[in-house]
């Protein structure tokens, strides 16, 4: 490839894309570019994508991808994937084809491929060299699509988690120092988290089939009210990573609003797929889940019902809960007039659906899901009539 290119600009954008639920990638080892930006996070063009002039013939084409003017560079893994096509051809020269779920990431014109057909890959795995230059092409479930577009993409995961990191609030550009978080002894952990589940977090606050508690909600109008009225914002220039502009004097308040962002993001992944930070231990793990039955994302559907509690022995209700998508269920009970009640256990629906049908009694179900409060009320009560009645049980 003997002629020179003119090379153009292109920084890649945070444009806050909107993606559908089947075209957000997640990933278990973060996320990575596929090489090194500068520090303006831009790269030169060669060939865009779409309807160009081959520099060649003159002739105008349809191009499948993007050339960029990287000689020589290392290439990364971009999230965690398979490599699925491995070769050479007289379009791209050297190639690697990466499988990242639905997105399938070619890499041409290289000079060195360091793995090989089958391999699993992750982000910031060193997979490949370019050669001259660097051809990228993206398929979406088999549809050629812009490659910046899922570029832009992986770059607005990049971002997102960057601001989630203890070393990198996203304040700390401005304020010099590191925000505080009561998460700051889970961080670590909390980031795996996020590197696998913040898009799908993001694509459902965006389309609203989730929606944070009126609590925390709340909190962060009262935080940002808080901040207006003490003359917080504004007092350095705004920036990406502090569109407020909050100074040194914010980091309380920047500390409560990251706090929530955190707790809100935990009470997503526990509610969609019941996992907890690895470090938590049980207790902690189930109050956290009677908090969001106290924060309303679980309902309740006998709430409006008056249940029968009246005993002659020891008062015992039982109720069921669903979490807001209807797609979880648990049960909790109440003894001898508890306030608090036990704690929520997790049940499936086919249970829950005998459970309304009063296809399984009261005493039944008790014992089922919490037998060692009811072997305690058999006691209570065999005591109390040896001791009223002269009854032995």
């Amino acid at each position: 490839m003997g002629q020179q290119f003119k090379t153009v600009p292109y920084t890649l954008k945070h444009e806050n894309m909107r993606y559908s639920k089947d075209m957000l990638l997640e990933s278990d080892s973060g996320f990575m570019m596929p090489f090194e930006l500068d520090k303006n996070n831009s790269v030169p063009v060669i060939l865009d994508y779409g309807q160009q002039t081959h520099p060649n013939t003159g002739e105008m084409f349809f191009h499948k991808g993007v050339d960029f003017a990287l000689s020589e560079k290392p290439l990364f893994g971009i999230a965690t994937g398979t490599v699925k096509g491995y070769g050479e051809e007289g379009l791209h020269d050297k190639f690697i084809i990466v499988s990242y779920g639905n997105y399938e990431v070619e890499y041409g014109h290289l000079s060195e491929c360091y793995v090989k057909y089958g391999d699993t890959v992750k982000a910031s795995q060193h997979i490949a060299s370019s050669g001259p230059f660097l051809h990228v092409g993206v398929r979406f479930q088999g549809q050629d699509m812009n490659p910046f577009e899922f570029l832009d993409m992986i770059f607005s995961n990049i971002k997102h988690l960057s601001t989630c990191k203890k070393t990198r609030t996203p304040f700390m550009d401005d304020f010099g120092v590191i925000v505080p978080s009561s998460y700051d002894n889970e961080m670590d952990e909390i980031e795996k988290l996020m590197s696998r589940w913040l898009p799908s977090y993001y694509n459902e606050i965006n389309n609203k089939s989730y929606v944070s508690s009126t609590r925390i909600s709340g909190n962060l109008q009262s935080l940002l009210s808080q901040a207006a009225e003490e003359n917080l914002y504004y007092e350095v220039c705004p920036t990406v990573s502090n569109p407020l502009g909050l100074s040194p004097k914010g980091v309380n308040v920047a500390s409560k609003i990251l706090d929530l962002l955190i707790e809100d993001f935990l009470a997503f992944v526990v509610l969609r797929f019941n996992v907890y930070p690895e470090s938590w231990s049980k207790d902690r793990c189930e109050d956290f889940s009677d908090g969001l039955v106290k924060d309303g994302l679980v309902v309740d559907p006998l709430s409006d019902m008056q249940p029968d509690i009246r005993s002659y022995d020891i008062k015992r209700v039982a109720s069921i809960y669903f979490d807001t998508s209807g797609s979880r269920v648990w049960t909790k009970a109440w003894f001898n007039g508890s306030d608090k009640g036990e704690h929520a256990i997790e049940i499936n629906r086919d249970m829950a659906i005998k459970f309304n049908k009063n296809e399984i009694s009261r005493d039944v179900w008790l014992s089922r899901f919490f037998p060692k409060q009811m072997q305690n009320v058999r006691k209570a009560v065999s005591e109390a009539k040896m001791q009223v009645f002269g009854i032995k049980q």
